[in-house]
C-alpha cells in the first residue's frame, strides 16, 4: 500500500492501484480510465450523506424530511445548507453550493479530484479510514 498525500486532517492510506475496471477511451494514445456508472450509483446510495457532513463537523439538525445546519462554505449565522438523506444531495440555498458526496468532498478539500473524492469515499464506507477533518469556516467558499 502507498500513502497519498494527506488532506489537511486526513490520514488516508489508499491502495496503489484502482480497484475500478478498465474502461474507457483512447484520447491520442492516452488512455482515459472511466468509473461505471454502477459503482458511482452504489457510492452514492451507500454513502451516509448526513454522516459525512457532520464528520466534517458541520452542526444538522432536523427540518422536516432533510436536514439544517450554517453552510460550510460561507460565513452565516442563519442555516441556509440543507441535506436531503433519502436522495444523497446537498444544497446551500445562500451561495447555491449542491451535488453529491462526492461533491461534498471535492468542494470541502480544494485540489481533490473526481476519482480522488470517490476513492476517499469507497475507503470511508469500508471503515478502513480516519474521520473527516472539521471544515474551517472561509476556507472553502465557492
Amino acid at each position: 500500500m502507498s500513502t497519498l498525500p494527506p488532506l489537511p486532517g486526513w490520514g488516508w492510506i489508499l491502495p496503489q492501484a484502482s480497484t475500478f475496471p478498465l474502461t474507457g477511451f483512447s484520447d491520442g494514445g492516452l488512455f482515459v480510465a472511466r468509473i461505471p456508472d454502477e459503482e458511482l450509483s452504489r457510492l452514492k446510495r451507500e454513502v451516509d450523506l448526513v454522516a459525512l457532513v457532520r464528520a466534517s463537523g458541520v452542526e444538522l439538525a432536523p427540518c422536516g424530511e432533510e436536514m439544517r445546519g450554517l453552510c460550510p462554505f460561507h460565513e452565516e449565522t442563519t442555516p441556509s445548507f440543507s441535506v436531503n438523506p433519502s436522495k444523497g444531495l446537498f444544497r446551500c440555498w445562500g451561495c447555491n453550493a449542491a451535488g453529491s458526496a462526492i461533491d461534498f468532498v471535492m468542494k470541502t478539500h480544494p485540489g481533490v479530484s473526481f476519482r480522488h473524492a470517490v476513492e476517499i469515499l469507497r475507503s470511508w464506507i469500508g471503515g478502513g479510514c480516519a474521520p473527516l477533518a472539521p471544515v474551517k469556516a472561509g476556507v472553502r467558499r465557492g
